[in-house]
Order: structure tokens, then C-alpha cells, then sequence
């Protein structure tokens, strides 16, 4: 029997891609939560699909939530303010009184399960070499982002033991990789590409990265077998900072960069301008900032046997996500470049 399945975020670099994957598998009725006014082009290729709704409702608005979960089975949540530059105010009443909202919608209309997209940031950037889901939850003090995904995690615990609903947690690795990733991918290709990327500390630290095509297959196997009450961390490999680079370099033809800082000494100068950019309340985040030097900083490395030992099978690699990205992050630019000549 088909199930309905609601995925909110869903125009955002992730929930499209998992739109697409559940679509595919033909067994399912999918819903695409979207804020209206967000640009939908991402779900250009969904909405060609007889299996494919957009439902639009706000996080903050209640009555549209219950509405949207109505005859509901499954909710992928992986609607969120992501970036790393806001106050914390708006973090915790997005991300944890948005949660909240959405899963007391989702009781009241007899949802049986919800899939949360939370991060590895709720482990903090302190330094982990093959961690898994026992690490301790402790998220950095000045990233605001991670202590409201951490808070969110734990009202999803409570909810669970408390008999109301069955919920899964899904940790990614920490740099997701694929077409579409208009944040952190294009912002990084794009300044290799110029010369303006340097490493942290000789770039040896390691990262954790997945291909997004990989994530949104584990997610959805999760929301079917994944043990409710449960975390699962969804990675591919760790690589250090140079070679996740070289490896960009090498597809986009360019010279690894020749910048590097270290830490203790870039810091304390980071910390004055950072300051500075809130105290006259910046909208945009300074190029960098306290959160940016510390992921590498530390070796950020986890494993996902956890997810493993449940019988999922990653479809894809690592290397033709990172093939998909900077295929897309070539024709981003070139028709970004084309609309700035039309427009002169």
C-alpha cells in the first residue's frame, strides 16, 4: 500500500534531492512543504510527476501544519534557517519552536512517524576520529545553530518516550556534496577557483563528507527500518582538508591554493571583527567568523555503522557526488554569468 509522505524544506539542496529519491522508488505519495514566496525551482522535475504535491504551510503557523499533515504516514522535517550568521533568538524559534509546531500538528492528525534532519554540530567542533552516535551532545557556545538543533533532538527524545509519536534523528556528515548545494559548495568551489581559499592549520584535519544522493537513500531507509527513539549518523568517509580540496581542483582544472593560517593566530583577530559585525548588528556574517576557522580546526570524523548494520547499502559514491557538484557548480556559474550580460 502507498504511503503519503510530507517533506518539509523540501525546495531547499537536500529536501528536493529527497523529493526525487522517493519519487523514483514508485511507492509513495509525496508532499513538498514549501513557505510561499521560495523560489521552486528545484522542484522543477517533481512537479512533473502525478505522485507530487506542493502543500504550502509555515512553521510558524499552526493551523496550516495540521492542515499539510493531514492523512500524513511519514514526515521528513528538514525545513531549517541554515547559515551561520543570525540571532539566536530567530534560531531556537525556527528550528526548535518550528519542531514543536509541526510535531504537535503531526500527533493531532495521527502521523505515525517523523524523520528529523538534525547535524553532527550538536557533537561540537572540539576534535572526533571515528565517533559515532554516543559522542556527548555538547554544541559550541557561539553557534547558535547548533545548540537549537540540540535542543530540537531532545524535545524529539522526550516526545517519543513519552508514547506520542515514533521519531528518528539523522545526523549527515558534515559537508554534504551534490548538485544544487548553493551555500557552502558554490561559496568554496568558487573561491578555489579565485585563489581566495586557504587552509586551517596545513589542512590536515579531517572532514566528514556524504553525497547527498547517498544521505537522502539512508534517510529514507531510516523513515522505513530505522529503530524509532534512535540517531543515525549518514556519511560516506572522512578525508582531510587538503585532500577534499585537491580533489575539487583536479575536476575544476585549477592549482590547489597556497594560503594557509593557523589557528591561534588568526583567532583573536577573527573574534574583534566578528564582535564588531554584531555589536552593529551585521546582516551578513564577516568572510570569517568564529564557527568558519574552528571546523577545521579539529579533526571532525564519524562513522556510520550504526546506519550499516541495519542493511543499508550506499547507492553511490563519494567521488561522483563530488563529480555531480562540480558538474552543476560549472553550469551555476555559466548561467549566472550569462544572466549578468543580459541584464547590462
Amino acid at each position: 500500500m502507498a504511503k503519503n509522505i510530507l517533506i518539509t524544506g523540501a525546495t531547499g539542496f537536500i529536501g528536493s534531492h529527497l523529493v526525487d529519491h522517493i519519487l523514483a522508488a514508485g511507492d509513495s505519495k509525496v508532499f513538498g512543504m514549501v513557505l510561499k514566496g521560495t523560489d521552486e525551482s528545484n522542484l522543477a522535475d517533481a512537479k512533473k510527476s502525478p505522485d507530487f504535491s506542493v502543500v504550502y504551510a509555515d512553521l510558524m503557523n499552526p493551523a496550516s501544519l495540521e492542515q499539510a499533515c493531514g492523512g500524513i504516514d511519514t514526515i521528513y522535517h528538514l525545513a531549517a534557517l541554515v547559515t551561520d550568521w543570525a540571532p539566536k533568538e530567530l534560531f531556537m524559534r525556527l528550528i526548535v519552536g518550528g519542531t514543536k509546531n509541526l510535531v504537535e500538528a503531526a500527533i493531532k492528525r495521527g502521523v505515525k512517524r517523523v524523520v528529523y534532519m538534525s547535524s553532527l554540530v550538536v557533537h561540537g567542533l572540539g576534535g572526533h576520529v571515528n565517533a559515532d552516535e554516543t559522542a556527548p551532545i555538547k554544541p559550541v557556545p557561539f553557534f547558535p545553530y547548533a545548540i537549537a538543533k540540540a535542543e530540537a533532538e531532545k524535545y524529539l527524545g522526550e516526545i517519543y518516550k513519552a508514547g506520542e509519536i515514533e521519531t528518528v534523528i539523522v545526523r549527515p556528515g558534515f559537508d554534504i556534496i551534490g548538485p544544487r548545494n548553493a551555500y557552502s559548495f558554490f561559496e568554496m568551489a568558487s573561491g578555489i577557483e579565485k585563489g581566495k581559499f586557504g587552509f586551517m592549520n596545513g589542512g590536515k584535519k579531517l572532514i566528514t563528507l556524504v553525497n547527498v544522493k547517498n544521505l537522502v537513500a539512508g534517510m529514507a531507509h531510516l523513515g522505513a527500518f530505522g529503530a524509532a527513539g534512535e540517531a543515525y549518523i549518514v556519511t560516506d568517509a572522512s578525508w582531510t582538508w587538503r585532500k577534499y580540496v585537491e580533489e575539487i581542483c583536479k575536476r575544476l582544472d585549477c592549482k590547489v591554493p597556497r594560503l594557509n593560517a593557523r589557528y591561534g593566530l588568526i583567532a583573536p583577530f577573527v573574534k574583534i571583527i566578528e564582535n564588531f559585525a554584531r555589536v552593529f548588528k551585521a546582516k551578513k556574517s564577516p568572510a570569517l567568523n568564529m564557527y568558519r576557522i574552528s571546523i577545521p580546526r579539529n579533526d571532525i570524523d564519524f562513522t556510520p555503522k550504526k546506519l550499516l548494520s541495519t542493511g543499508f547499502k550506499p547507492p553511490y559514491t563519494l567521488e561522483q557526488g563530488l563529480d555531480d557538484a562540480v558538474a552543476w557548480y560549472r553550469e551555476r556559474k555559466a548561467a549566472m554569468a550569462k544572466n549578468a550580460r543580459t541584464s547590462q
